[in-house]
């Protein structure tokens, strides 16, 4: 079986299209996202509906539930900022799905046991860099797979317990590469392919800049920061 892993869209709808293309003609039978579907870029409700009209299955990110609720207090500006706008454009359908999300999701697919969260096993908004990523979180979690998201930084590790792995971020990747990024899993054989896909941030860019959302925002997007 083969899933397509990938996490923190952003409302970045340019970069989920070919993520989503690429991960059809590599063959995935599932996709899965490890939240944050909304924040920071300039698409939240057809993201939305992309997600909803493929059939991925998502969990809820910080920034989904902050957009929910509006209580930015631990957010820096800019991210403030672009979740006061996200919250004036959301419709009625759009919100309902993100206040269906769960915070974490198990699973079993291939015949291997799959957990996925955004932040941690133990905390949702704790960030999981690939120096901390090691066995005890597998233990924790009690899983054979488990898949992160949050820190926009993708990797992976095989360890004697299992595998944990983090897709990176489709929408906003701060890894020094603007390139969309997913990964593909294949079960039970645990083969893991991470995967970083080209596509036009300069228009995404150009739309943060037209819907007066921070400029940051979009010099970042340039640089994969």
């Amino acid at each position: 079986m083969r899933l397509a892993l990938i996490s923190d869209v952003h409302s970045n709808l340019p970069a989920l299209e070919v993520v989503l293309e690429a991960a059809e003609e590599a063959g995935a039978e599932h996709i899965l996202h490890a939240g944050d579907v909304v924040g920071y870029n300039p698409f939240p409700n057809e993201v939305v509906r992309l997600l909803r009209s493929r059939g991925v299955q998502s969990i809820q990110g910080n920034h989904d539930r902050v957009a929910l609720s509006g209580d930015t207090s631990g957010f820096n500006p800019y991210a403030a900022q672009a979740i006061d706008w996200t919250r004036s454009q959301l419709d009625q359908p759009s919100e309902r799905f993100l206040a269906s999300l769960p915070i974490e999701m198990d699973m079993n697919r291939g015949n291997t046991s799959l957990r996925l969260v955004h932040g941690s096993p133990a905390d949702p908004d704790e960030y999981v860099f690939p120096h901390q990523a090691n066995a005890s979180l597998l233990k924790l979690a009690g899983t054979k797979v488990l898949v992160m998201g949050h820190t926009h930084v993708p990797f992976f590790r095989k360890t004697q317990g299992g595998i944990l792995l983090n897709p990176g971020s489709v929408g906003q990747p701060r890894d020094g590469d603007p390139r969309a990024s997913w990964a593909l899993l294949e079960l039970p054989e645990g083969v893991v392919e991470l995967h970083r896909t080209t596509y036009d941030v300069q228009a995404v860019c150009d739309e943060i800049q037209a819907r007066d959302l921070p400029t940051s925002l979009a010099d970042r997007l340039l640089v994969g920061r």
